[in-house]
């Protein structure tokens, strides 16, 4: 995952695993420059889940390290959330922000802690409403189709030209 910064420091990284009580989760990350913010990294989490990582575009298309399994969707979004408490307007991923974070994700990880998230085998996603998904399980909640309509949004705004 990228992500886009002005704050984020590679010790909050790591510090950031360990505030939402990710004990299971290693990091891999790089840092690298960015035209959006003072800098940006590439983030890689293993984690609790039943499914192995995505291996990404390397070469061999496999991942290096035997027995590692992804990071769950809660142990991503934990990991999101403690990065967004010290840059609100981070660039993680695909959201451009906190509030955008916490709005489409319905504000499951303002309070979640590792004890209580949905782990192992994640969650059982079902569209119940056009648009979002919902974990038949929990009260698990993304929308997608928010996410993609304010994404769509702040990239016209970028292309709208300003007159005074």
């Amino acid at each position: 995952m990228k992500i886009h910064t002005d704050l984020i420091t590679a010790g909050n990284l790591i510090d950031a695993t360990r505030a939402a009580g990710m004990r299971a989760v290693e990091i891999e990350y790089t840092s690298h420059g960015s035209r959006q913010r003072a800098r940006s990294f590439n983030v890689k989490l293993t984690g609790s889940s039943t499914r192995r990582p995505n291996p990404g575009t390397r070469p061999g298309g496999h991942y290096e390290l035997e027995g590692q399994y992804a990071a769950t969707w809660d142990e991503w979004g934990m990991f999101i959330q403690a990065l967004y408490e010290i840059d609100p307007e981070a660039i993680i991923g695909q959201y451009p922000n906190k509030a955008v974070f916490e709005q489409v994700t319905r504000e499951r990880f303002v309070s979640l802690t590792a004890p209580y998230q949905h782990g192992g085998g994640g969650h059982k996603w079902i569209v119940r409403t056009p648009g979002v998904q919902e974990c038949k399980f929990c009260e698990a909640s993304f929308s997608w189709m928010e996410l993609h309509m304010i994404n769509r949004e702040l990239k016209e705004a970028k292309k709208t030209p300003v007159t005074a």
